[in-house]
């Protein structure tokens, strides 16, 4: 499996935060993004690549749960260290 490259690109003319091109490997994040929000744009696109067939809800439910828990039990904590 090919390395996922990911890179920082203002995304506001796409009127998106993060995308994906899964056959290219390679995730867009908006660099204005940050702390819990940027966590979790970042776990949506990821879970994108793992799951490419997974519909849309899905995911954002996937992100949604483990998102929120990850940030509150564990995230959060190591930003602070």
């Amino acid at each position: 499996m090919a390395k996922l490259k990911v890179t920082e690109r203002k995304l506001g003319r796409e009127g998106a935060l993060g995308q994906i091109w899964i056959d290219e490997n390679h995730i867009e994040i908006d660099p204005r993004l940050k702390g819990k929000t940027k966590f979790k744009i970042m776990l949506h696109e990821f879970l994108h690549k793992a799951f490419p067939e997974m519909e849309e809800k899905d995911i954002l439910h996937g992100e949604r749960i483990v998102g929120n828990g990850l940030w509150k039990h564990w995230v959060k904590e190591l930003l602070k260290k």
